[in-house]
């Protein structure tokens, strides 16, 4: 069985959510016996592993259509069984089967944020051809397959579900005593501290959290910072711009992308973890923090009681008071503390990659075998 995996969405420096789905997934399954072409601009040290299996070309960002002539063509001249797609849109006219993952159909379900940017248009175009000509879909959750099936109807049959795990550097807790002084030095950190960690764009609900956090800072009396981890995204200025009125902001931290060494210094030492999401294909924060055993805050909508089950507490995010409450219970009660520390590792222990990888290959053998 000879497999194309298109990993473009390696191709930036810094890898977030779905990078490090592709890096993940890719190095389980060149464990089993079938043979892996990896397709991208994949010169990167974490790639180490594809070296004898690489077809180095660059696949335009922009231009899709081009960009699927190029795989088309490359799988034609490879004789290549199967094209998967951690992300990207897979050729309509091809020799071989595809199968894509849909993470989520954010823009879609959040029309008020998305719907004059390009993203939107995208996404409803790709979903489309997709439901066309797509040989069956992999989703992360029940609930983005159950968007995927009322949005475009397609059928259920034609859909699996497979979740996702935490990114397996952070679960390695060795050595974060050695490299907390370090961290903290380098992000400013002298306090204690809740933590969100997200790209900082509108539907992270990162301007509620921070109202939250100011109601608890005047209610508690207490010191302690908001810290702020990820890339700045789209109307992230919005969010600077509510911080520089805060009468708490000297306590408020931005990081900015964080790389993978400093993670798990920030998730173990975290107070609180909150993630107030809008609305979310999975959540991978959530799963990561919990594979710290650190007691986690989400929302109460979308793929997020999915993934954090009964080892995490949940607020309604369009609900300010809510948020706050949540986090102030988690704050003011050190045996819910420990509760949700014991049930996040508990919890976390039931995703893993090498099952993510397994379930995936079983979607691909079982493609395969469809006539």
């Amino acid at each position: 069985m000879k497999i194309g995996i298109d990993l473009r969405v390696l191709d930036s420096l810094n890898i977030t959510g779905l990078g490090r789905y592709a890096l993940n997934l890719t190095k389980e399954l060149i464990k089993f016996k079938e043979e892996y072409y990896f397709i991208g601009n994949v010169d990167r040290s974490e790639l180490e592993y594809t070296k004898n299996m690489t077809i180095p070309i660059e696949l335009p960002y922009g231009d899709i259509e081009f960009a699927n002539k190029l795989l088309s063509l490359i799988g034609y001249v490879e004789d290549l069984d199967m094209m998967f797609s951690p992300f990207y849109p897979l050729p309509e006219r091809r020799t071989f089967k595809g199968i894509v993952t849909i993470h989520d159909l954010i823009p879609l379900r959040l029309p008020e944020i998305f719907r004059n940017t390009g993203i939107y248009n995208f996404y409803d175009t790709y979903m489309r051809e997709c439901a066309e000509h797509i040989d069956h879909i992999i989703t992360v959750s029940n609930s983005t397959k159950q968007d995927i099936m009322e949005l475009y109807g397609i059928e259920e049959e034609k859909i699996s579900v497979i979740y996702l795990a935490g990114h397996s550097k952070c679960f390695n807790r060795e050595d974060v005593g050695e490299a907390q002084q370090k961290v903290f030095e380098k992000y400013r950190i002298n306090k204690g501290y809740i933590l969100s960690l997200c790209t900082l764009e509108p539907r992270k609900n990162l301007t509620r959290l921070l109202k939250a956090y100011e109601i608890i800072r005047t209610k508690l009396k207490e010191e302690f910072h908001l810290v702020f981890v990820g890339g700045f995204g789209m109307r992230s200025e919005e969010l600077i711009r509510e911080i520089e009125k805060s009468p708490f902001k000297d306590n408020i931290i931005m990081t900015g992308y964080v790389p993978d060494e400093d993670l798990g210094v920030l998730y173990s030492n975290a107070e609180v973890f909150v993630y107030p999401s809008l609305y979310e294909g999975f959540g991978l924060p959530v799963l990561e923090a919990m594979g710290y055993g650190v007691p986690v805050v989400t929302s109460n909508v979308s793929s997020l009681p999915e993934v954090g089950g009964d080892a995490a507490l949940y607020c309604n995010p369009y609900d300010v008071e809510s948020i706050a409450y949540t986090i102030e219970k988690v704050l003011l009660s050190p045996t819910l503390q420990r509760q949700l520390r014991e049930k996040s590792l508990e919890r976390s222990k039931l995703f893993s990659w090498e099952k993510t990888a397994l379930q995936t290959r079983d979607v691909f053998l079982k493609c395969l075998n469809k006539s």
